[in-house]
């Protein structure tokens, strides 16, 4: 009997890159956070201790810092927006030493539209090609263009796997490049960039080859990944919901 091929959504695994990257940077992460009794579920909850690794794009993070991803295919709109809000402060109400000062929420998307972009100019200060910030200093709410960043360190390579078809090339070609000495980080950027590739855009591009240790079926190299933040996100959040309690 044929073995049943596990199906990876792009949502799930933007979760698997972005836990995996920044558990490698020492940060605490949660998966599928449950802000409010509604079905309002933050993507993900990066939580910096002192161990934390020095970040470059991320330098904004705080002590708690929460992350929303729009794949190419659900661009963000003015309720995605507004959204911002409710989760962040809905984080600040469920957690006791979380407030406005010390969290942050990041929306992450590959190319925001004019609609979006035109929100933006509006109500965000443009802090570097590709990175925006809500303009009222009391809201610590930033947003991601992922195309327009230049990459030239490991965490916008890390983005560049969400990227369009010629930052996707650009960013495999360049991990090399990057000064990078850590050599899982390298690893894990290498394996989920070839997932993207084989996973969803089912070729890699000419002149590119596939290291045979990803020759195995997809569904060996990510099930475990996905499976395994599953476990750790119910857990968190069961260990969580019995603190209040007590």
């Amino acid at each position: 009997m044929p073995k049943h091929k596990f199906t990876l959504k792009y949502d799930e695994f933007f979760k698997i890159v972005t836990k995996n990257f920044f558990e490698l940077l020492n940060c605490n992460v949660i998966t599928e956070y449950e802000i409010l009794k509604l079905p309002k579920k933050a993507d993900i909850i990066i939580i910096k201790n002192p161990n934390t690794k020095k970040l470059e794009l991320f330098k904004y993070f705080k002590l708690f810092n929460i992350i929303s991803f729009k794949s190419e295919k659900d661009k963000p709109t003015i309720k995605d927006f507004n959204d911002l809000f409710i989760y962040l402060t809905g984080f600040c109400n469920r957690e006791k030493i979380a407030n406005l000062n010390n969290t942050t929420i990041t929306l992450i998307t590959p190319d925001f539209t004019k609609s979006f972009k035109n929100l933006l100019n509006k109500h965000a200060i443009l802090l570097q090609d590709g990175l925006y910030k809500f303009h009222n200093d009391l809201l610590n709410i930033y947003f991601i263009e992922i195309n327009q960043l230049d990459i030239h360190n490991y965490e916008i390579e890390y983005l560049y796997i969400f990227a369009n078809q010629n930052k996707l090339k650009e960013g495999l070609k360049n991990i090399k490049l990057i000064p990078i000495k850590d050599k899982k980080m390298i690893a894990l950027l290498q394996e989920m960039y070839y997932v993207r590739y084989s996973n969803f855009e089912k070729q890699l591009p000419e002149g590119i080859k596939m290291p045979k240790v990803y020759e195995a079926d997809i569904t060996d190299l990510v099930k475990p990944h996905y499976e395994k933040g599953l476990q750790e996100g119910k857990l968190e959040q069961k260990n969580r919901n019995s603190k209040k309690v007590s």
